[in-house]
């Protein structure tokens, strides 16, 4: 299962975004030619020549430049969470989107430094769409995989928990799998009760009976 078998992060945390991982360079695939140039100028003001502006200003000035700059940044983050989730949106029967998208929102949903992200997230919908691709795509063990551990990263447990309970998703072995899988994950971080342990293990008895 990709991300939660086979050794994929040595974290608590088998999901994405998790610490410990190098940043990835930014690469659209040639996909996404202006923003991808466009990010790249970013890039090259922010790291190479704003942090030496800063370093030199007045107090005064740091706080005017802050108040420009902030709003600007904060819209192109907005546009760029937008962007994504529309995306998704436009393809609910394409897996392989899916798939793709809820990685996306779970390494967004993980970078506890940035709350604004999951602000946005939330806004768009995006717990909602998941729900709905994982009843969308009950056969598809990416989907289900990506789609469930982003909305534990969402929502906590309890969706991996209704998976168990569900008739329809209950009898699909690829939901049931991942479901487990992420509550094993999240029991060996987590300080979960034995009561509640046991709870679970019913749960999974009773999915693994259907």
């Amino acid at each position: 299962m990709a991300y939660w078998q086979g050794g994929a992060s040595s974290s608590a945390d088998p999901g994405h975004g998790g610490g410990g991982r190098a940043a990835k360079a930014l690469d659209f695939g040639g996909r996404l030619p202006r923003t991808e140039a466009a990010f790249r100028s970013l890039e090259a003001a922010v790291v190479h020549g704003l942090p030496a502006v800063v370093r030199t200003i007045s107090d005064e000035a740091v706080a005017n430049l802050d108040a420009v700059l902030a709003p600007l940044v904060e819209a192109a983050t907005r546009a760029h969470v937008e962007g994504a989730i529309r995306a998704l949106f436009a393809e609910p029967d394409n897996a392989v989107v899916q798939e793709a998208g809820g990685r996306f929102i779970a390494a967004a949903a993980t970078d506890g430094g940035r709350p604004e992200l999951r602000r946005l997230l939330e806004e768009f919908g995006a717990a909602a769409w998941l729900e709905a691709v994982v009843r969308r795509h009950p056969r598809s063990k990416g989907v289900q995989n990506q789609a469930l551990w982003a909305l534990f990263k969402l929502q906590g447990r309890q969706p991996l928990v209704a998976v168990l309970t569900d008739q329809a998703l209950g009898s699909s072995p690829e939901a049931t799998t991942a479901a487990l899988w992420g509550l094993f994950h999240i029991g060996s971080a987590e300080n979960i009760s034995w009561p509640e342990r046991k709870e679970l293990a019913a749960l999974a008895e009773g999915a693994r009976q259907r």
